[in-house]
């Protein structure tokens, strides 16, 4: 029972971690900039902030990735929701959308953070890889499969005390 509680509370941490990044991407998004020097060494190396390569593309791409960004979040939300209950298709879900995640990071390129956004990614990173791990050992294992019982013995259906 103690590690269900202890998947639950990492769940719950999840979620919000999860929101601390959002909060420190849109903080870092419409705060102030890195200095004019910086910004120009990053452009000469084809870097710099995620808001800054993403403002810079064309309005096309800028949507496109906005839908594409919007349905991550939904998915991972959803997918954390779901854990809570022990739903099967979440726990799919959840190893698909951190695979995902790893995906994006890797081709994401060098870019710039906050201390704060770094914080809340890898303590983000941290319990999603610690609910990664436990999605694998019993007994949490056990509830995602929801296997029905079967009967010890034949079952009467004439019987009106077995149902």
């Amino acid at each position: 029972m103690a590690a269900i509680t202890i998947f639950r509370g990492l769940i719950i941490t999840a979620l919000a971690l999860f929101a601390a990044e959002v909060a420190t991407g849109v903080m870092a998004y419409f705060g102030p900039g890195v200095p004019a020097a910086v910004q120009s060494y990053l452009d000469t190396k084809n870097a710099g902030t995620l808001s800054n390569v993403f403002s810079e593309a064309n309005l096309g791409t800028q949507i496109a990735v906005g839908i594409l960004m919007l349905l991550y979040l939904v998915a991972f939300i959803a997918a954390l929701v779901g854990l809570l209950g022990f739903r099967r298709w979440a726990r799919w879900l959840f190893i698909i959308v951190t695979s995902l995640t790893l995906i994006f990071l890797a081709s994401g390129g060098m870019t710039l953070s906050t201390p704060l956004e770094s914080l809340a990614t890898t303590l983000g990173a941290m319990a999603n890889g610690a609910i990664l791990t436990l999605l694998f050992i019993e007994p949490i294992r056990e509830r995602f499969r929801r296997v029905p019982p079967t009967p010890a013995g034949p079952v009467d259906p004439l019987d009106p005390t077995e149902s």
